[in-house]
């Protein structure tokens, strides 16, 4: 990772297009003239994380919250370096894109991890609108670690900060995995993969975009979503019942942002399987099998070919075979009636 260590004062005359990712640790407050251009950052693809300081002043993070329309911070719990445990995270968004492949384990098996212990924290109050996942929860209900879609973008705002007075996170193994993934999470943009929909909840978008002639196209479909003015742009809903897995793109002719929909992580079974589990499940269907790790592509293909080739002709010989039937019913009344005549 190339990263650069500055001061607020280059929020000021740098251009944030430069960066993939903007990292806000342990700040007082956030200078009210970046709000603009942190909010440009992210619509256009940027990921912001937000670590709150202990110091922070409340009235400035929240008005900097709700340019993103994340929520707002209710209140500080507990004691900053008390050290006596008032929560613990113990419950994290395994489905999340960015926690792909993060963990090992059987497909019924329960998730365990040794779950941090939290002294002090901000209580996160999350606005209801838009795309947003709680990543981190504490065994209390209350939010450790919170996303919310912004346009092409992301931010990621921590309830606590990263140093030993709020938590013993830091000593934690799942501390520097997590935080690395949240990291290249945020520095990737719809283009990188991560922008979807799951199926089965209504569609909601955030962003630039034209709400007169936005509109969203799945397979042949074109369909006229509902538009809102939100704080963070223009929010986009449709009820989506009749979508299937697929591509959506919402387009309003100068911009195009496209996003998957996906059946939800539960649903799906992706665990390796083998030939005695597969046939019992496929209720003793003639399965042809195929060994595609030793050969090529080309000679795959043809693997594939021959095994349906039996398949493709036997249908014709079903279909002869029945008129060779009829053909000989018809000859053998035509012959005992010319016998009896």
């Amino acid at each position: 990772l190339n990263y650069r260590q500055e001061s607020t004062d280059i929020l000021e005359t740098v251009n944030l297009s430069e960066f993939d990712a903007v990292l806000l640790d342990g700040l007082e407050s956030i200078p009210e003239y970046s709000f603009s251009a942190l909010q440009d950052f992210a619509q256009n693809g940027g990921g912001i994380l937000f670590f709150p300081s202990e110091q922070g002043e409340l009235g400035n993070y929240n008005a900097f919250l709700s340019e993103f329309n994340v929520g707002r911070f209710g209140g500080l719990q507990g004691e900053y370096a008390s050290f006596q445990s008032i929560a613990r995270a113990d419950e994290i968004l395994e489905d999340h894109p960015a926690f792909s492949g993060l963990f090992e384990r059987e497909q019924d098996e329960e998730l365990r991890f040794s779950t941090p212990d939290i002294y002090y924290y901000y209580k996160l109050l999350t606005g209801g609108s838009g795309t947003s996942f709680d990543l981190l929860t504490m065994n209390n209900g209350d939010v450790a670690v919170h996303e919310k879609r912004v346009g092409q973008g992301t931010i990621l705002v921590s309830a606590f900060g990263n140093d030993p007075g709020w938590s013993n996170f830091a000593v934690k193994p799942l501390f520097a995995p997590f935080y690395y993934r949240m990291l290249l999470y945020s520095a990737s943009s719809d283009e990188g993969g991560f922008a979807d929909h799951q199926l089965g909840n209504a569609f909601s978008w955030q962003g630039n975009i034209d709400a007169e002639n936005a509109v969203i196209k799945t397979g042949n479909d074109v369909i006229k979503p509902t538009t809102d003015v939100v704080p963070a742009g223009i929010r986009v809903r449709y009820p989506a019942t009749e979508w299937t897995p697929g591509w959506v793109t919402l387009t309003d002719e100068n911009r195009t942002f496209v996003l998957s929909a996906n059946l939800p992580f539960e649903e799906s079974v992706n665990s390796e399987t083998d030939e005695d589990r597969l046939e019992a499940v496929m209720d003793d269907a003639d399965i042809n099998w195929i060994n595609a790790t030793d050969i090529d592509e080309e000679n795959l293909a043809g693997e594939i070919m021959a095994s349906g080739f039996g398949k493709e002709i036997w249908s014709w010989f079903m279909l002869a075979g029945l008129l060779l039937l009829i053909a000989e019913t018809m000859v053998s009344m035509w012959y005992k009636a010319e016998t009896v005549s």
